[in-house]
């Protein structure tokens, strides 16, 4: 609002002069007037009111102070601001890296851009020559003609590759892309400090060089195998008596009484294999003799790793054989860092070494002669040994990994458990410790969990064979009997003994009644030998569980259970007849 000066008549109204003065005042510090107009209302006020006037210039004049200050504050915020936009707005410097190249002339350097390109550019007065060795990172101008600065030194990037042999300048490195071997320069920082086989360097395929030596650290976790912490030993393991005290026997020949092996040109074994159908002890076996290898070496180190089933594949194509190298490769380097011995377990070594008619496209197909190959190549005074289980190697299993020097010097058959056996494992799970119910008496001791354990052994282990039989297996000529003791396992016995557990448990909960008795331990017995006989329902099935040979023609297999079903029933129809 502009400022309209009162007339005479205006002045003549107002009650006295001080409220015109106020009414200045205001409009002055209340509004945004134009400078003349200020001008005006000062000058009036100087008239009219001298000391009024002054005040007011005096404010004025802090005001002005404050807003000096204020504008210096806001120039040099505006100057910092320029520097950062200017800052960020700079074309920026171009990074190269010094190729490992001669023939250069005075102040010139090759460099090879981020796009691979190789260049000869100068080098600025004040760069010092010296620094621009091989693979030094290097700043050029805008027009990427001039190196102006080097770039602060830093582990560079590059393939890891382990040196196989030394030349004169050069090396022969072995790298960890599919195994192969190549020759490079020996450039930089590597030059002044030496190499020798069995460093580790860094080398540049595009230039053919190794230019940097890596640190040594100890090899000691692997992405395709798993360390084995157990404490399974071989008394844990009931029945195999005669197999455990061969296989200790042979453990102690081969890794501890090496000598005689070679007074008797006796080749050491490579490797151990136990072969059985599933559910008897192979895998718990295997870790025992692993635990027992541990326990019986007093001056060195045992390093004991499992290879998982299908760890080995990969989506890549060539990274399942390189995997499969990487488990060679690992054991060879724990033996390198000072373990003494180093055992592989191998549970279902099916999957290595199956049997393929497919060539080249199967996983399988190209897996199997790379482990040929390096069980091969492993020698005889290498602490190596591998124990591996199988499940069907009859069927299954190439026979070039079952030759002797392979897995074939020492292949171990754990077949069902006999009926020593069986007491054995059954006397591990039902201990006199146990509150047993006989007669509606709970007591402990051995008498009653003897009673029990024979009850078991005479339904699964009795001549008479109507008793025990669980199926019958029908051939193209005749017919086959399957008895409880043909299908029976370590697994299936240790769950026997749960199940009966169990039911004790429950009738002590829901009438009041622990103790496990006899019918616990007959109807566990009588499920688990069901549940066997279901598993042979299948032609194929029933010939891998009771290991019947491919020119066995199964036609189809009979369930103990529907045979009676069909017997009762045709009693009964002749009584109706």
């Amino acid at each position: 609002m502009r400022f309209s000066r009162p007339n005479r008549r205006t002045r003549t109204h107002m009650s006295n002069e001080n409220e015109y003065i106020e009414t200045m005042i205001e409009q002055l510090f209340g509004r945004e007037l134009p400078l003349e107009q200020e001008h005006q209302i000062l000058s009036e006020l100087m008239t009219l009111a001298p000391e009024r006037a002054l005040r007011v210039l005096s404010f004025y004049a802090e005001e002005r102070h404050v807003c000096r200050g204020e504008n210096r504050e806001l120039r040099k915020s505006n100057k910092e601001m320029y520097e950062v936009n200017r800052a960020l707005t700079a074309i920026p410097h171009h990074v190269a890296k010094v190729a490992p190249r001669g023939g250069e002339g005075a102040n010139q350097v090759y460099v090879q851009n981020e796009h691979g390109a190789m260049m000869l550019v100068a080098v600025a007065p004040h760069v010092d020559m010296a620094q621009l060795t091989p693979f030094t990172d290097v700043l050029l101008t805008e027009n990427r003609n001039c190196v102006i600065g080097v770039c602060p030194p830093w582990v560079g990037t590059g393939e890891v590759a382990e040196v196989a042999e030394v030349m004169e300048g050069m090396v022969v490195l072995k790298t960890q892309e599919g195994g192969g071997q190549e020759t490079a320069l020996v450039v930089g920082e590597l030059r002044d400090e030496g190499v020798s086989a069995g460093d580790r360097v860094l080398f540049d395929r595009t230039y053919h060089a190794a230019y940097r030596k890596m640190p040594k650290k100890e090899m000691r976790h692997s992405h395709v195998l798993e360390p084995v912490s157990s404490e399974t030993t071989l008394d844990q393991i009931g029945g195999l008596d005669d197999v455990k005290e061969q296989m200790v026997y042979d453990l102690l020949a081969n890794l501890d009484h090496k000598d005689l092996m070679e007074a008797h040109h006796v080749r050491p074994s490579k490797g151990l294999l136990l072969i059985g159908p599933p559910g008897n002890g192979k895998s718990m076996l295997m870790r025992a003799l692993a635990n027992f290898v541990r326990s019986n070496t007093e001056d060195g180190e045992v390093a004991v790793y499992q290879f998982p089933p299908g760890r080995h594949r990969s989506m890549w194509y060539g990274q399942t054989e390189q995997n499969l190298n990487h488990v060679f490769d690992f054991a060879e380097n724990l033996l390198a860092q000072g373990v003494k011995r180093v055992i592989i377990l191998i549970d279902e070594v099916d999957q290595l070494g199956q049997r393929s008619n497919e060539i080249g496209n199967s996983i399988d197909s190209r897996v199997l002669p790379v482990l040929l190959e390096r069980l091969d190549g492993l020698s005889s005074n290498k602490d190596i040994l591998f124990i591996a289980t199988s499940n069907r190697a009859d069927d299954l299993l190439d026979e070039a990994l079952l030759r002797p020097g392979r897995f074939g010097d020492k292949a171990t058959r754990i077949g069902p458990p006999a009926r020593e056996a069986a007491r054995s494992i059954l006397q591990r799970y039902l201990t006199p410790d146990l509150p047993y119910r006989e007669n509606g008496v709970v007591r402990s001791g051995e008498k009653p969990s003897e009673a029990l354990i024979n009850a078991v052994l005479a339904r699964i282990y009795s001549p008479d064979l109507t008793r025990t039989r669980v199926a019958t297996v029908v051939l193209r000529g005749g017919r086959m009997d399957v008895p409880a003791s043909a299908v029976v396992s370590g697994a299936m016995l240790e769950n026997v003994t749960r199940k009966a557990k169990m039911m004790s448990i429950r009738n002590a909960v829901a009438q009041n009644r622990p103790g496990i008795s006899l019918a616990h331990v007959l109807r566990a017995t009588e499920e688990e030998l069901a549940e066997a006989a279901r598993r042979l329902k299948t032609p194929a099935r029933a010939r891998e569980a009771l290991n019947l040979g491919r020119d066995v023609d199964i036609t189809d297999v009979l369930l103990a259970a529907e045979q009676d079903a069909l017997e009762t029933e045709g009693r009964l129809v002749l009584r109706a007849s």
